[in-house]
């Protein structure tokens, strides 16, 4: 890497994480805005957006951008690429990472938002282009939106169109250089170079067809997708003789497992432990209760389609809390949470997780976590151990702290891969 290309870089991350802390600490930030339209609608809850907006001020500091960017090498490139993001609408704000890694690569974003999530991107958006000002703009190809249009004028005139298409594009006017839109149509002909996204396994290659179809991306465009469902710990509860209720490592594990309702597949999936689950099914309750109750399960007035998601979810839960009752298996059943342990060691596909908030509890030792993430390694995005710091795992992988389950560092791996090194490996 020369100088030049070190300080342009340098430059970007310094400005970003000037971005971040006006987008999150300034009464100016369009974020107050975005949170109020987001709780008006029952998006998500007060507590889960708190939550995630205090690890975004955590995790992505300064001195964070600058490492992940020596970390991965990254140089200003001579051609920048259109990069297509497509947010998922699962956690508030769930694509902040793959957001913040276009950016700093120097390459063109442009959004896909999720109905389910529109308004917390578009107003981070917003303050990176206010602040970004060294970053050339570049045209998308075959999308043009003239530079006047607005975050706000894009929110009204995108988000709550029922035709999805776009009647403000131009083709002599120069695109604005951070697009973003709920719909699909908007984007026809963008023919972008590659796109980061996250979705299910089974519609992986009919989205895939689609997107090149109607040349939404390039038909050689890389693309990066994320399909995992849950995450796995290995949770031994002997230093909880130490803990309280206030804090042991029942909270860490409540933590992991309540947190958006379960939603995410960083949230715990399966919990290996050497101590079964009627052993501990006392303290254990106590602590999801303890933390249902700091998410704000059932405490806040929600909009009817807020209210709706959370009755299916326990309502497929019930139906799961049946199919293991006549199967006499031991479980736990809290709110949006149910914990079943099963009786064999060896964990069907059939068996696996299938509903948010469920979790299923496996006795056994390391062997037994081990060999759960080697059959299962498609489905499973972390490992986690109720340890302070990592720790290596006999298959040279590594393992994350239990308490960092819901607020990963900046440069994560999302089915083990840093997308700012994707970036970086396809268009460098």
């Amino acid at each position: 890497m020369n100088k030049l290309e070190d300080q342009q870089t340098r430059t970007r991350a310094n400005q970003m994480a000037e971005a971040l802390q006006d987008w999150l600490q300034s009464k100016e930030s369009p974020l107050q805005e975005a949170v109020d339209r987001t709780l008006a609608e029952g998006l998500f809850s007060r507590s889960d957006l708190q939550y995630q907006l205090s690890a975004f001020h955590e995790t992505a500091k300064e001195q964070d951008l600058i490492r992940w960017v020596r970390k991965n090498a990254i140089r200003t490139p001579i051609n920048p690429k259109t990069i297509l993001a497509v947010h998922a609408g699962n956690l508030p704000l769930v694509s902040f990472q793959d957001i913040l890694a276009i950016f700093l690569s120097g390459h063109q974003y442009v959004g896909k938002l999720s109905s389910s999530d529109p308004y917390l991107p578009l107003s981070l958006l917003e303050v990176l282009k206010k602040h970004l000002k060294n970053q050339e703009v570049h045209d998308p190809p075959k999308l043009c939106v003239p530079d006047q249009i607005t975050s706000d004028q894009i929110t009204s005139n995108l988000i709550t169109s029922d035709h999805g298409t776009s009647d403000h594009r131009t083709s002599d006017q120069r695109p604005s250089a951070f697009f973003a839109t709920t719909h699909w149509a908007d984007l026809y002909q963008l023919a972008a170079d590659a796109m980061i996204f996250s979705g299910s396994a089974d519609t992986v290659d009919q989205i895939q067809g689609m997107l090149k179809e109607y040349s939404i991306v390039r038909k050689s465009a890389p693309i990066l997708c994320r399909t995992t469902h849950f995450s796995i710990v290995y949770f031994d509860p002997g230093s909880s003789i130490h803990g309280t209720l206030a804090y042991s490592p029942y909270t860490d594990l409540a933590e992991a497992i309540c947190r958006y309702n379960g939603n995410g597949c960083r949230s715990v999936g399966i919990v290996v432990s050497p101590v079964g689950l009627e052993q501990l099914s006392c303290e254990l309750t106590d602590h999801l209760e303890l933390c249902l109750m700091k998410c704000g399960y059932g405490g806040e007035a929600r909009d009817r389609a807020g209210i709706e998601r959370v009755q299916t979810q326990e309502q497929a839960l019930r139906y799961r809390y049946a199919y293991h009752k006549v199967r006499n298996r031991t479980q736990v059943f809290c709110g949006p949470v149910l914990i079943t342990e099963m009786e064999n060691p060896t964990v069907q596909e059939s068996e696996l997780p299938s509903v948010a908030g469920e979790v299923i509890w496996v006795r056994g030792d390391m062997d037994t976590l081990m060999a759960l993430v080697h059959t299962h390694r498609a489905d499973i995005q972390s490992v986690y151990i109720n340890e302070a710091s990592t720790q290596s795992l006999p298959d040279g992988s590594e393992s994350e702290p239990l308490n960092r389950a819901q607020k990963p560092p900046l440069d994560w791996k999302p089915d083990g891969i840093d997308p700012l090194h994707w970036i970086a490996e396809f268009a460098g």
